[in-house]
């Protein structure tokens, strides 16, 4: 049969006018059509459930069968096995009917030798066809036609507690034993032993397995943040969050005096709102980082006293417990922010004074890592049963 040349953007769009002024009770869409019928380029179609993916595919694989095309040129992928064997049996329903219907001779053979063929065209899951592929050309990287999937968490466990275990020997009997020991000492925790870096490994290799290469990100990101770390800026934008959250609460309580507070003249906790209020205003246009630091640590250190109650409005009174409550409750929210921020002061603190040492334990962790996801990679490539952990997700391509 000789192949029937495709239709140009320009029938396309005379099909789908011609379509839209049908009379037919179910119509394709503009959309539908030029999915179905645009060639020579990858397209993509995206749509919710139920909204006629698996038809826009089956038409578009049996127009292209119309034209010439072999069922086996074609690579047809599936999210579930389910819809694999749901298009088949459309695709064979549909290509009998196309047979019963033309009259020309070798359209008939050429779709009837495509119905036989259908039984083993590339229909199928992303895992599916990596099998095949893999059963096919594996030897090309020294995988035996024989291998197996690994079925469940547990024999992947195993796999991955063996390439540990033996990467960890030769780091800890290797050169660098001295900082490999520091590192295992700084995930052990109380556990004084390997599990916590154990735990941590297996995370960063589950993550690796979502990048196009481990080894590259590995390399080029996994000491980024060390590399890219500016304390200064860091503390500039901490400075400006302080700022901002010290002119929230000083507007806060001073709106509170003004107004609410007024109600409960002799409360205690109008002195400590004051101390607040004092600390604030020791600030000016001349105060650096320190300072606004400084004010802030010790208006969280006000907030502590009297068992975190310096600042409670404790009124029992009935007809006034809806303002007290309402004062309280923006208070925890302005706090909230402050300690947040106080934290992370902390954190930037610790990060800064520590920063050249966990910067060479990173260096050694990142050479363990790479080590660990080569000899996995090796592991797999050359010892039974396989491990085979394919995690795809690709829109439908045409």
């Amino acid at each position: 049969m000789k192949p029937i040349s495709f239709l140009t953007e320009e029938e396309i769009q005379k099909l789908q006018k011609a379509e839209a002024s049908s009379s037919k009770e179910q119509k394709k869409t503009a959309e539908q059509i030029e999915a179905i019928y645009t060639a020579g380029q990858n397209i993509l179609v995206s749509a919710s459930a139920g909204s006629g993916k698996t038809f826009v595919m089956a038409e578009r694989i049996l127009d292209q069968l119309a034209r010439g095309v072999e069922i086996s040129q074609l690579f047809i992928s599936t999210f579930t096995v389910k819809a694999a064997t749901e298009l088949k049996e459309r695709l064979e329903k549909k290509i009998s009917q196309q047979i019963q219907e033309t009259d020309d001779v070798d359209l008939k053979q050429h779709l009837g030798r495509q119905l036989a063929d259908l039984p083993n065209a590339a229909i199928g899951t992303m895992d599916s066809f990596t099998q095949k592929f893999l059963g096919k050309h594996g030897y090309l990287i020294d995988i035996a036609p024989n291998f197996r999937i690994l079925q469940n968490e547990s024999e992947q466990l195993l796999l991955k507690n063996e390439v540990f275990h033996q990467v960890f020997e030769e780091h800890y009997q290797g050169e660098n034993k001295e900082k490999f020991s520091s590192l295992v000492k700084n995930f052990a925790g109380r556990g004084k032993d390997e599990r916590g870096l154990r735990q941590q490994v297996y995370k960063i290799y589950d993550f690796l397995q979502s990048t196009s290469s481990p080894q590259k990100w590995l390399n080029e990101s996994f000491l980024k943040g060390f590399e890219e770390a500016d304390f200064a800026k860091e503390k500039d934008k901490q400075t400006e969050q302080i700022k901002q959250v010290l002119w929230d609460l000083e507007s806060y309580f001073r709106y509170h005096l003004d107004n609410d507070a007024k109600e409960f003249p002799k409360a205690a906790y109008l002195e400590a709102v004051q101390q607040v209020l004092d600390e604030i205003s020791s600030l000016n246009q001349e105060s650096d980082s320190q300072a606004y630091q400084a004010v802030l640590a010790r208006i969280v250190a006000i907030s502590k006293e009297k068992n975190g109650r310096a600042l409670a409005n404790s009124s029992r009174k009935a007809d006034l417990k809806p303002l007290a409550d309402a004062y309280n409750d923006e208070r925890k929210v302005q706090f909230a922010k402050l300690g947040q921020l106080s934290d992370q002061i902390t954190i930037l603190d610790y990060q800064e004074r520590y920063h050249e040492d966990t910067w060479d334990l990173a260096k050694t962790f990142q050479t363990f890592m790479s080590d660990f996801v080569e000899l996995i990679v090796n592991v797999n490539a050359k010892k039974m049963p396989l491990n085979l952990l394919i995690s795809v997700i690709t829109p439908l391509r045409f």
